[in-house]
């Protein structure tokens, strides 16, 4: 879980939603994991990874 200070807004439009998930998807390429689930609310996100190297 990551939250903002202040509880202010990371995501304040859903193109912003889209970025975080090309991201994500970015990171994929880089660091070997599963995505198990993930949740993004306007001020911080979820995730449930599995790491799938040693």
């Amino acid at each position: 879980m990551n939250r903002v200070n202040a509880r202010e807004a990371i995501f304040d439009e859903p193109d912003d939603f889209d970025a975080f998930e090309r991201f994500l998807a970015e990171g994929l390429l880089r660091y070997p994991c599963h995505i198990l689930a993930y949740q993004l609310m306007p001020n911080h996100w979820h995730l449930v990874l599995r790491p799938t190297a040693a």
